[in-house]
């Protein structure tokens, strides 16, 4: 990325990986971004950061499949996503909201562009790789995530989204 500097010279960047966080809910989702861009003229990384929580009414499924879609696929494009990193999610018999939340990463993987890359992890092996224990609860995953990205944040679907890129 090529970018001009205060003084309108040309100031050269190289951005590495650009990943989003997804906390999948029905009623509110954490997406997050995190980028690094290393400033030449600096000799400097910086890391970058975006966070959102989207919220979802009380809508029909193909209704919330689309709108969730659009979101991520939006910033997808908006950020120039390499690599998607969602929280994969238990099965629970007969239960309406997990049936749907796993059909999440599969409606993503059609709507993104095939070169980006799509994983999934269980939250207990966020928690252990995060915390040290996958038993961790939501308040020390937000406590470790805000510690280690010097950042303030208070939504435990966002800082569950963060932990998913660290």
């Amino acid at each position: 990325m090529t970018t001009l500097n205060k003084k309108g010279k040309l100031k050269k960047k190289i951005v590495e990986e650009n990943m989003m966080g997804i906390d999948p809910g029905t009623k509110e989702m954490g997406v997050t971004i995190l980028w690094n861009e290393y400033d030449l003229d600096k000799k400097k990384e910086f890391t970058n950061y975006y966070w959102e929580l989207l919220k979802f009414k009380n809508e029909k499924i193909m209704e919330f499949l689309e709108n969730m879609a659009h979101a991520v696929d939006y910033r997808c494009c908006e950020y120039n996503i390499d690599t998607i990193i969602i929280e994969k999610m238990f099965m629970a018999y007969n239960n309406r909201n997990s049936s749907l939340l796993n059909l999440i990463p599969q409606v993503i993987k059609e709507i993104v562009p095939e070169d980006v890359k799509i994983i999934e992890i269980g939250s207990k092996t966020v928690k252990k790789k995060l915390y040290g224990s996958g038993n961790a609860t939501k308040e020390q995953v937000r406590k470790e995530v805000n510690k280690r990205l010097g950042l303030k944040i208070k939504d435990y679907n966002i800082s569950d989204a963060f932990a998913l890129l660290l």
